[in-house]
């Protein structure tokens, strides 16, 4: 018999639930009894799972008083996904309704170890990720470890920023998954008021359910760079209390006294870099640092701008040269954001490049 015709085979077997030595029960809420069962071969799953070969065919099945194992009872599992989990083992197109749908399929998967089921629902989830379902997703699978989707929410979040955090699964996100947002030194934001007012538009979505929502919500806040933006906009934020205000006002610049920061609140000073900022400041730093000669000293022409005192102090002559030598002088497109931004503003500080605010996209 052909390959394919045995696959057909064994599909026409399951379709018909013909001389299964398995049944499967789960939850059913179509269901009277509020359970249904559907059948299955023993040695089909297990060439599809190490799980399921474990459950019919391991050690402990065999040194067990009843090796015998005919009826298997899920309770952790719809029927209709432990379906669809089965129809791909068995070779059958399966397609899903819905994104919950296909985060419940990839848990069905993940529980019994289906490879090639996991394959087939990561390929689906990266094809169909978008700003408006990203937070889904990474709530529902961020616990399973898939560090490509997880990646891939991740970039969503820093590239489309804005979309992700004024759509409607924002507020119903996870605040351990606003705070992961928020952390990120790049994202794509007009300024921090963007994430403020995100914030502001979740209490007030959440409070009614959640009486402890702005406390939950906290590490999320003390993400936010509240001394990038004016002491009138930080007067207007209700995510912080009025002696809060007072003292994140004070600590401003040119006073800029950190003892003052409530604790816990961030001190950072810059704006976050987005990766359209990334790539303009690689734009205006490439052809000084594809020279790196300094053009500070008339009489020495030939030397480094990180190697002169008279163009940058020895504090920042020392974090140049740091930087450089551990990237031994690579492209800029391999350094780190963090460290790209510290050698942007080292340059721009010396006159050596434009202010990328200033640069045409």
């Amino acid at each position: 018999m052909a390959r394919d015709s045995f696959s057909v085979v064994l599909l026409q077997m399951f379709n018909n639930q013909e001389k299964c030595d398995v049944k499967f029960i789960c939850k059913d809420k179509n269901d009277s009894s509020g359970k249904s069962a559907i059948g299955a071969h023993k040695l089909i799953l297990s060439i599809a799972s190490d799980v399921f070969d474990a459950m019919f065919f391991g050690i402990m099945v065999q040194e067990s008083d009843n090796p015998s194992v005919n009826e298997i009872k899920i309770e952790d599992i719809d029927i209709t996904i432990f379906k669809l989990l089965l129809s791909i083992i068995y070779g059958k197109d399966i397609e899903f309704e819905n994104d919950e749908v296909t985060c419940k399929f990839y848990y069905a998967a993940n529980k019994y170890n289906c490879k090639d089921a996991l394959k087939f629902t990561t390929n689906h989830i990266l094809k169909e990720l978008k700003p408006e379902n990203s937070l889904f997703i990474y709530d529902s699978l961020n616990n399973f470890d898939n560090e490509v989707l997880n990646k891939a929410c991740l970039k969503i979040f820093d590239d489309e920023t804005l979309k992700v955090i004024s759509c409607d699964q924002f507020l119903e996100a996870y605040p351990v998954t606003i705070e992961t947002i928020y952390k990120s030194d790049s994202l794509t934001i007009n300024s921090e008021l963007d994430l403020i007012k995100a914030l502001e538009r979740y209490i007030d979505h959440n409070k009614d359910f959640d009486n402890e929502i702005q406390t939950k919500l906290r590490p999320a806040i003390n993400q936010i760079r509240f001394l990038t933006l004016s002491s009138k906009e930080i007067a207007e934020t209700s995510l912080l209390r009025p002696e809060e205000i007072i003292s994140v006002i004070a600590s401003l610049p040119p006073n800029q006294d950190f003892k003052k920061m409530p604790q816990s609140l961030s001190l950072l000073v810059n704006k976050r870099i987005s990766k359209s900022d990334g790539l303009k400041m690689i734009r205006v730093l490439n052809p000084v640092f594809s020279k790196q000669i300094c053009n500070s000293c008339r009489t020495c022409m030939n030397h480094s701008l990180w190697s002169c005192s008279k163009a940058l102090d020895q504090t920042r002559r020392s974090t140049l040269q740091q930087i450089f030598e551990k990237y031994n002088h690579t492209l800029l497109s391999d350094y780190s954001r963090t460290d790209l931004e510290t050698v942007y503003e080292i340059y721009r500080s010396a006159g050596y490049v434009t202010n990328i605010h200033t640069v045409i996209q």
